[in-house]
């Protein structure tokens, strides 16, 4: 259905009726299958903490209407087809940043789709009764792998503004939302038949999580990563900034892309109460959107819950491989395509860039499915999801300082991008693949380089610890390159002869 509208609007385009209606749904793409199946698991054990995902890009919408506003029109001005492009051109079209950028982004996006192979993996294992195997897994990989090629891979134009997208991506938001709204509605029937007694202790333990006592530094933290990753991840700037159609239709949204997020995040919480009283206490909180309705014979509105992150899982593959893969041939493989291949006519060029997007995504799949089976068993869906949050984070500092105080020093940023992106990836990403590399990596350097203590130093989570360490590098190294280049500059202006 969502290749058939995508196929229909490519065609005939979009009244502007529906266009106004399409963009702020396309938005909406942020809410993946992590946030329709590890929000309520996070609510469920973690309490405040699942709040902060659909509270920082909330803040971002409603704080700042102008930035995004001035982000949009800079970005229409300089003709930028991603995030990569964007950033390059602010900073002096440096070839060198925006392969940083798409490497890093790249990178990023490999624990992000992993999460959606895996939500979809125990989902699909649930509802079918088969549990998770490594032959679902790949069967997922494969099914999301052909759909992201024959959906944003037909035309090697795709990097450019694809209206059949907007529009697919905009219905798979709206499912979305009356899948979320219908669980909620049943969920709440459902506890409404509950006595009393027995729901006093699960709402006990679920307010013992939204206390003031409660409130951590990693709500803090994961309140500016999703903030940030609503302005940095390759797909939400691909809908938010490349596909819209100036600073107006951004203003627009506002509203109903606040609104939705209210919408989901106030559903959660029957939902992980639901799940804390209907179910086992062994159950998998990740799970509990899923298993409710299994529980209570309800099969049809557990098909619709697994359509309803199936379809979450599927836009947020197809347009982060869209994002990347665009990417990754535009500033990674292009120059080297044109060196080798400089006599070809621009048709065959076409046809072997777009090739080359085709086996990238494949690449991109296969590499998260690897990467997902290295995963201890245990590990919720919001911690993979953040991995990749505090990676495509390691872009917000130079994108925001071009963009809010038009800082153009392209030395500065690329040293506060290569510093932060390493340390993120020692810190968070490493850590991730096992759960031995962690303490191997202090014991190897006697503790001093701890990815949990960097130089002695602990502070907070794991999360908390590599956030603030990769993004304090990477802001230390921007300024104070900056302030040097400028102090440099002032000696040879007071220097030079009159």
């Amino acid at each position: 259905m969502l290749f058939g509208i995508a196929w229909i609007v490519d065609r005939r385009g979009l009244s502007v009726r529906l266009q106004r209606i399409a963009y702020p749904l396309s938005l909406a793409v942020y809410c993946s299958s992590w946030t329709f199946f590890g929000g309520v698991g996070t609510a469920a054990t973690r309490g405040w903490d699942y709040l902060a995902i659909y509270l920082g890009p909330a803040l971002v919408f409603l704080l700042a209407p102008k930035f995004l506003a001035r982000l949009v029109r800079l970005a229409r001005e300089e003709g930028s087809s991603s995030i990569s492009d964007f950033i390059s051109a602010r900073y002096g079209r440096s070839r060198g940043t925006a392969a940083i950028v798409a490497g890093t982004a790249l990178l990023a996006s490999v624990p992000y789709i992993a999460l959606q192979l895996r939500s979809v993996t125990l989902s699909f294992g649930a509802i079918a009764g088969v549990g998770s195997s490594a032959e679902v897994g790949t069967f997922v990989a494969l099914l999301l792998a052909v759909f992201a090629i024959v959906f944003g891979a037909r035309r090697y134009e795709v990097a450019g503004r694809n209206p059949g997208v907007v529009a697919a991506i905009a219905a798979e938001s709206l499912i979305k939302l009356l899948c979320f709204v219908v669980l909620g509605v049943v969920t709440v029937a459902l506890l409404a038949d509950v006595p009393a007694e027995m729901l006093a202790p699960p709402v006990a333990r679920l307010r013992s999580g939204f206390t003031w006592g409660a409130l951590t530094s990693d709500f803090w933290v994961r309140t500016l990563l999703s903030a940030l990753a609503i302005l940095c991840l390759p797909r939400q700037f691909y809908v938010g900034v490349i596909e819209a159609q100036g600073p107006e239709p951004v203003a627009k949204a506002r509203a109903p892309f606040i609104a939705y997020m209210m919408v989901i995040s106030l559903l959660v919480l029957p939902l992980a109460l639901a799940g804390m009283t209907l179910l086992p206490a062994d159950a998998e909180p990740d799970l509990y959107v899923l298993a409710v309705p299994l529980q209570q014979g309800h099969h049809l509105i557990a098909l619709l819950a697994f359509l309803g992150g199936f379809s979450a899982a599927t836009a947020m593959v197809v347009v982060e491989t869209i994002a990347l893969s665009t990417m990754a041939t535009n500033d990674l493989l292009a120059p080297l395509l044109l060196r080798r291949h400089s006599e070809a006519g621009e048709g065959e060029l076409g046809r072997r860039m777009l090739r080359v997007r085709r086996v990238i995504i494949a690449a991109i799949v296969a590499v998260a499915l690897i990467y997902g089976r290295s995963l201890g068993a245990d590990l919720p869906l919001a911690s993979i999801g953040l991995i990749a949050f505090a990676g495509v984070a390691q872009f917000a500092p130079a994108l925001i300082a071009s963009v809010g105080w038009n800082f153009a020093n392209h030395t500065a940023a690329r040293a506060g991008l290569i510093g932060g992106v390493i340390v993120w990836i020692y810190c968070l990403l490493l850590p991730s693949i096992g759960e031995g590399v962690g303490p191997a990596l202090a014991q190897f350097t006697r503790g001093w380089l701890d990815p949990d203590a960097l130089l002695g130093w602990r502070i907070g989570s794991p999360l908390v610890n590599g956030t603030v360490w990769s993004l304090g590098v990477n802001i230390a190294l921007m300024a104070g390159l900056h302030m040097r280049e400028r102090h440099r500059g002032t000696l040879r202006s007071t220097t030079s002869p009159p």
